[in-house]
């Protein structure tokens, strides 16, 4: 899965009529997001509640063979039931959760989930790569940018007399502001 699809793309930009532009571009901006953010992005699995609970009683995580035992009562939201899964595990591996997902990052094994009675349900994604949050929309507006480059795009002044441009970009060919927030998520600002 790359950080954005061609459909992502000509959703927010409206560009339907460079689709063979886009789709060049995206794993070229993915890789420059790489070079930007300077580490790699964590590998895990994202677990999705799909349905609160209808009774009372246990749901299981099992992992590298053992199985977490995470009692819910009848009516826990699938948020709550969310927040439960992480308080459990956070002491023992690293996860994040927010609304009714839970990621967990670097795992011995894949993320097994049990209802039991409870009438909780989940899906697994599996083992994928887990992009930061705004990296989607980073990635598009380096897109855009990489588009309108013929068009002076990123240019902070220019002058006629003896000619002069200066670009507002962050070393990296991109704008500050994309680069700015690359650099937050990564954790460098």
């Amino acid at each position: 899965m790359a950080i954005t699809t061609l459909s992502q793309v000509n959703t927010i930009l409206g560009l339907s009529e460079k689709d063979d532009l886009i789709t060049a571009l995206i794993p070229i901006v993915e890789d420059d997001y790489l070079a930007i953010r300077n580490k790699p992005f964590d590998i895990g699995e994202v677990l999705t509640i799909t349905h609160a609970a209808d009774l009372g009683g246990n749901i299981g995580i099992t992992l590298a063979s053992h199985t977490y035992e995470i009692p819910v009562i009848i009516d826990d939201s699938i948020s709550l039931i969310a927040r439960k899964i992480y308080d459990e595990l956070r002491y023992s591996f690293s996860l994040t959760y927010y609304n009714d997902t839970v990621t967990l990052f670097d795992l011995p094994s894949p993320v097994v989930f049990s209802g039991g009675v409870t009438g909780v349900t989940a899906a697994v994604s599996g083992s994928a790569i887990i992009y930061p949050a705004g990296a989607e929309m980073a990635a598009i507006q380096m897109v855009a940018y990489r588009i309108n480059t013929q068009q002076s795009a990123g240019v902070a002044s220019e002058s006629l007399g003896d000619h002069s441009i200066s670009y507002n970009t962050a070393g990296s060919g991109y704008p500050k502001e994309i680069v700015g927030v690359i650099k937050r998520y990564a954790g460098f600002v």
